[in-house]
């Protein structure tokens, strides 16, 4: 089913800071994060085609596409490989055909990461995980090494926290944290999704911006059609905490 510009404004209000700064505001990431992880990542473009017509300047269109793909790419180790290609190549696709000098731009842009030394990639890496899992980082890492003959451990702290997540240029912490829950919640990874939940709320996410990625991803599977169980029982118990925050 077809997303229109309406669905697309209703789905970035949702979240706080969309009204007063709508585009610096995270929400255009959180929607395509989540529309990867609902395996829906075409309709990237169909957000993108939103996004140019409601921000026509070349500067905002290039912030904002600059932190989707960064979003996109930042999701892809939580979702699946696939799926961060899919959905990086549904931007691509939709920049080329309504914003021809962007695609240019962003084809110069070098990575962000490729000259960062090991040694700064696994403290960068340690660091951020400590932040996200504050005192059960410890106990999160041994479980991980535990029952992966170590190299779960390994890679989360020097791929998927080193490289990727704790690369804040683009993405800072407070946003890379809510966009790991919204990836986790929409693909419906309970135990990584209520690990995120407080992991955002311990790199600053306050109740309203968790609510509204959960409002988002509730949307968008009503707006989508997606055949989803409910979100009931004691494993999904942990959002009702979200009340009380």
């Amino acid at each position: 089913m077809p997303l229109s510009p309406s669905d697309f404004r209703d789905l970035v209000c949702f979240y706080p800071a969309t009204l007063n700064e709508p585009v610096r505001s995270p929400a255009f990431v959180y929607v395509g994060v989540i529309l990867e992880s609902l395996a829906k990542e075409t309709l990237v473009e169909s957000l993108w085609t939103f996004i140019a017509q409601e921000y026509p300047l070349e500067h905002d269109q290039l912030y904002i596409a600059r932190r989707l793909r960064e979003g996109l790419l930042k999701a892809s180790v939580l979702v699946g490989f696939p799926r961060g290609i899919n959905g990086l190549a549904a931007l691509h696709r939709a920049v080329s055909e309504s914003s021809p000098a962007i695609r240019v731009t962003l084809e110069q842009d070098t990575s962000l990461r490729i000259h960062v030394p090991k040694s700064e990639r696994e403290a960068r890496g340690k660091a951020f995980f400590a932040e996200v899992y504050a005192q059960h980082a410890p106990r999160v890492l041994q479980n991980l090494a535990k029952i992966s003959g170590g190299d779960l451990s390994e890679f989360a702290v020097t791929s998927v926290y080193g490289d990727l997540m704790a690369e804040t240029r683009i993405l800072n912490e407070k946003e890379t944290g809510l966009l790991e829950f919204a990836a986790c919640l929409a693909s419906r990874a309970i135990p990584q999704a209520k690990g995120h939940m407080f992991g955002s709320r311990n790199l600053g996410n306050g109740k309203e911006e968790i609510e509204a990625v959960v409002r988002i991803v509730d949307r968008l599977e009503e707006k989508l059609g997606l055949d989803v169980k409910a979100r009931s029982g004691e494993e999904w118990s942990f959002l009702e905490k979200l009340r009380d925050w």
